[in-house]
């Protein structure tokens, strides 16, 4: 579901889009890379989280 979720890793100082590896700084600007999340996804993923447990296992979509 990950692959899903997110579109990429972008570059916080130049934009540049990576596509989602275990990277986690930009190799031109050495500045962290920020996920980003596909937004159709969003609304599906906020009731699989409000509707499951209060414990850390809720966020397990989010997990790679």
């Amino acid at each position: 579901m990950a692959e899903k979720l997110a579109k990429g890793l972008e570059c916080i100082e130049c934009k540049k889009v990576y596509p989602i590896s275990p990277v986690n700084y930009s190799d031109c600007c050495f500045v962290p890379l920020n996920p980003v999340y596909n937004p159709q996804i969003g609304e599906e993923l906020r009731g699989i989280i409000l509707n499951n447990k209060p414990n850390l296992s809720r966020y397990k979509p989010l997990l790679p």
